[in-house]
């Protein structure tokens, strides 16, 4: 877990400067990389991702209940991507009844109980994915509708790029990220 510290006096320069197209930000992805996209994501970095399949080996994609495939669940992938679903949808049936893809299943009580509890054999969060909303006058951006398992991970990872969407709501509590503690922004 990297530690990440809070900028609040100069976030605005900050935020300036983390802000990447959707290319460059699927372009820090490596092979050999976890990436893991939370509950209820709808955004669109998977399709750059996919976009660069032919450069990457060996991706592990852990996605929860995907509505749609971006491409990476479709046969021929598995050289680029192994896909773990923790919830699989329509999108995913067909390529696990195939055996492409692996799933993961969980309780909402314990999806993060092993990185909780530092247990043997947890993968690294290379690069977490989420949509957030806009920031706030002081530089926070809430993680929407969905916050589940957002703040857990993003504490987690790596690397955190995160997909500015202004439809994203703010709800009170514990639900905001500030833009220092994100790597990479992608406006959409």
């Amino acid at each position: 877990m990297r530690k990440r510290r809070l900028n609040l006096a100069n976030w605005q320069e900050e935020y300036k400067r983390k802000l990447v197209s959707l290319e460059e930000a699927a372009g820090v992805i490596k092979s050999g990389d976890n990436v893991f996209l939370p509950n209820y994501y709808r955004g669109i970095m998977p399709r750059a991702i996919v976009a660069r399949r032919e450069e990457l080996r060996n991706v592990t994609v852990e996605v929860c209940a995907p509505f749609q495939d971006p491409g990476w669940l479709s046969p021929g992938m598995e050289d680029s991507f192994s896909i773990i679903v923790r919830i699989y949808l329509e999108a995913a049936r067909i390529g696990h009844d195939e055996g492409r893809i692996a799933f993961l299943p969980y309780t909402n009580g314990t999806w993060f109980k092993p990185y909780r509890d530092h247990r043997i054999g947890v993968r690294d969060i290379d690069v977490f994915i989420m949509e957030v909303s806009p920031p706030d006058e002081n530089g926070f951006c809430t993680f929407g509708q969905v916050v589940w398992d957002k703040p857990n991970y993003a504490r987690r990872a790596r690397i955190v790029i995160a997909e500015i969407d202004d439809r994203q709501i703010r709800p009170r509590g514990d639900t905001a990220i500030h833009v220092s503690e994100i790597d990479y922004l992608v406006p959409t």
